[in-house]
């Protein structure tokens, strides 16, 4: 049987779509503005495939299933998709396959399924290096010619460390350090990881730097826009896209 953290520490399958839409503003623009800056790196592959690995509660399946042909949402955890399958159907959504599968399991997904964006939101700094590795092997079987793949993690050689310490501190989230993340990314470092697996970097940003602490939600969006732009170092948040290097 899977062992699942998200289970053993209480984390429900609807933790992410509870806080998209918090009532508290922080805990809401801290994920609606990823998701808004997200929208710039897959809007290129509008109708298209794509492989949501530990999709959560759904967000992406949620926001973009307009924009695709088909999503695969696979989570480890049953409770994850079973509220993906919920989510779904509350919303007459058709185009969304939902998989219980752990990462090193995906590797039995490399005959049978191809796609053209894979993202990986939030889920590497939950896995120690060598399944990393492994993942990134592993996705160059299921990328199409031309596909790419989005990732998203806390940025360690930023304002994260002093985020993650007071969100433990104060016991705002269940804890983080050493408990639920246990590799920990900064740009250089998540570049070198996507390298030396067959990967070159297209772009990159961080986030969250400040934006996320603005109460009014329009102009957060603003300011996460100006800290894309910006890409100041010790954003919070770390978006990137990476491809298959040539051979």
């Amino acid at each position: 049987m899977i062992k699942v953290l998200e289970k053993e520490i209480g984390i429900g399958g609807d933790y992410q779509f509870n806080a998209y839409f918090s009532r508290n503003p922080i805990h809401a623009n801290w994920h609606q503005n990823k998701f808004h800056v997200l929208r710039n790196f897959v809007e290129d592959k509008i109708q298209k495939r794509a492989l949501d690995i530990g999709a959560g509660s759904g967000l992406f399946e949620l926001l973009f299933s307009k924009d695709f042909s088909a999503i695969t949402a696979l989570d480890y955890n049953d409770d994850s998709t079973k509220f993906i399958e919920s989510l779904c159907e509350q919303n007459h959504i058709g185009n969304v396959k939902t998989i219980i599968l752990d990462i090193d399991g995906i590797t039995s997904m490399e005959q049978t399924s191809k796609f053209d964006l894979v993202l990986i939101l939030d889920v590497i700094e939950h896995l120690d290096t060598k399944t990393v590795d492994g993942l990134l092997t592993t996705l160059h079987g299921l990328l199409n010619t031309g596909g790419k793949v989005v990732v998203s993690t806390p940025n360690y050689g930023g304002v994260w460390n002093i985020t993650e310490w007071l969100a433990d501190l104060f016991k705002l989230v269940p804890r983080l350090n050493g408990a639920q993340h246990i590799n920990r990314f900064d740009k250089k470092k998540l570049a070198a990881c996507f390298e030396k697996n067959g990967y070159s970097l297209v772009r990159s940003t961080t986030i969250n730097t400040f934006s996320y602490l603005v109460p009014v939600k329009s102009l957060s969006k603003k300011l996460v826009d100006v800290e894309t732009k910006m890409d100041l170092p010790f954003g919070n948040l770390i978006v990137a896209e990476f491809v298959p290097q040539k051979q």
